[in-house]
């Protein structure tokens, strides 16, 4: 017989049967939440013709900031940037998996049996690949920015060019480094402030700009494009939409991305009046239709932002307008889409789950309310008690009818839902749509969609769709031009005749 070996090799079998090696299996690492493999990204970058030799290392120089390095002994006479690497990598991998830092080195340290040593990588320190390109900071605001991106991001050299994501920021980071901005500065800065761009350039504009930059824009312009059909992310007043800028990246740099959200406080603890939803949607029309005049006009959103969404496109085929596509992150209608009984032992199950957390006498007080059968005052950090308000939203009765329109819909949904909603794989949208419901799966949680590794799945998957919905549209400009001129030479030969 045979034996096999666990050598802890990583490595993966290529369709013509070749085994590719892609490193060590124990080097496997944990950032964000997200289970790295290094020998995976070290394999690919090794395959870039500047590169000779490469590690990724994760390294924890700041208690409780991970962050992937990368580094690299350079081909003779090779120079490369860091844009053009993470460009590199990107085709191939997903954000998380992309290094914050790119380190060049004359040699890799070894160790005595000619391994790398990685203990002996140094800090990131040293001087990054683009140095030559880095533009540096030209007065004190700018360089008191680069002060704080160089903390919070744990990179030693950020030119006030460079883009805060493909810097490795998120969500997180973004929320402490305006934090940190405006201790220094006394400048309140809204996240949304990286949509208008988000470099050290760009937000040291909008520091000496000061208040009389005025309140955000309902339409904010993510990626510029390059003239294809444009996509619109609809948002709700006062919600977090950092993880749009995120997807637009993932739709690929030549797709043009612009986000909707109107100036007002977050409506959070009770539905959108009918009023309400029409006065919203005829700001973000009128925004989009500044941009895009004339249709297929292709949108969508998530939660709260899919109700705003669903009315642009009743609004927009009522003026006549076509509605290329429309498409729901997750979001089941809300009338009549959840069991009534089923939904009140949800209701129940997170009301006991808020004691856990209780202080010992505050849950013996509740519980003590609860043996009067004042269960419903149980636990008041809980869900609230329905309102009639929600109730006649929820479930409005059999009389309810609900609208309909034509454009087709797109939906990202998880696996499961949960056991409260009504049975039905389309959540409620098959009834409404009559250009029907495309469906595509991601296993995420509903909070994390618009995070990575998720936000790529869909970012391409739309993209791909929004590409299908342009060439159509080519094709049926091209039939019509035919067709035209069809009929002018039909038209010239009768008058001839």
């Amino acid at each position: 017989k045979s034996k096999l070996y666990r050598t802890g090799d990583l490595a993966r079998y290529l369709p013509e049967g070749n085994i590719s090696f892609l490193g060590r299996a124990d080097f496997q690492v944990k950032i964000r939440g997200f289970r790295i493999e290094l020998g995976e990204i070290e394999s690919l970058l090794a395959r870039h013709p500047a590169v000779r030799s490469c590690v990724v290392a994760a390294r924890e120089d700041k208690p409780g900031d991970r962050r992937l390095v990368a580094y690299l002994v350079l081909a003779p006479g090779e120079k490369i940037s860091n844009d053009e690497l993470r460009a590199f990598l990107k085709s191939s991998l997903p954000e998380y998996m992309v290094p914050g830092s790119f380190i060049t080195l004359d040699e890799l340290p070894l160790t005595p049996n000619g391994k790398v040593n990685r203990r002996a990588l140094p800090a990131p320190d040293a001087l990054p690949l683009d140095a030559v390109n880095l533009v540096p900071a030209r007065d004190s605001l700018e360089q008191l920015l680069v002060d704080i991106w160089q903390r919070v991001l744990g990179i030693p050299k950020i030119g006030i060019r460079d883009n805060f994501f493909d810097l490795g920021g998120h969500s997180l980071l973004a929320a402490r480094l305006l934090s940190e901005v405006e201790k220094v500065t006394s400048h309140p800065i809204p996240l949304s402030a990286l949509f208008r761009g988000a470099t050290i350039e760009s937000l040291a504009q909008l520091i000496r700009e000061g208040p009389a930059s005025g309140p955000d824009p309902i339409l904010t312009q993510i990626q510029a494009g390059n003239g294809n059909l444009p996509f619109f992310a609809v948002a709700s007043p006062g919600v977090d939409t950092l993880g749009y800028a995120l997807l637009a990246r993932h739709m690929g740099v030549e797709q043009p991305f612009y986000k909707l959200q109107a100036n007002a406080p977050r409506v959070g603890d009770r539905p959108f009046t009918k009023e309400e939803l029409q006065g919203l949607a005829k700001e973000y029309i009128a925004a989009m239709r500044a941009v895009q005049p004339q249709g297929p006009y292709c949108f969508g959103g998530m939660c709260e932002g899919v109700q705003i969404a669903e009315q642009i496109v009743l609004d927009l085929e009522a003026q006549g307008l076509e509605v290329g596509l429309f498409v729901i992150l997750d979001t089941w209608v809300l009338q009549n889409s959840q069991v009534p009984w089923l939904w009140h032992i949800h209701y129940y199950q997170e009301r006991l789950r808020s004691l856990r957390n209780m202080h010992l006498v505050n849950k013996l007080k509740l519980w003590k309310k609860a043996l009067r059968k004042n269960f419903r005052s149980i636990a008041q950090s809980g869900m609230p008690e329905v309102r009639s308000d929600w109730r006649e939203f929820y479930w409005p009765g059999d009389g309810f009818t609900a609208p309909r329109f034509r454009a087709p819909v797109l939906l990202f949904k998880k696996p499961k839902q949960p056991f409260y909603y009504v049975n039905d794989p389309k959540m409620g949208w098959g009834a409404r749509s009559e250009g029907g419901v495309e469906i595509q799966i991601v296993n995420f949680l509903h909070v994390e969609m618009l995070r990575e590794p998720y936000v790529r799945v869909m970012g391409e998957k739309l993209a791909s769709r929004m590409k299908q919905l342009l060439e159509s549209q080519e094709t049926s400009l091209q039939a019509a031009e035919i067709s035209t001129d069809d009929s002018s030479t039909a038209a010239t030969s009768g008058r001839t005749a």
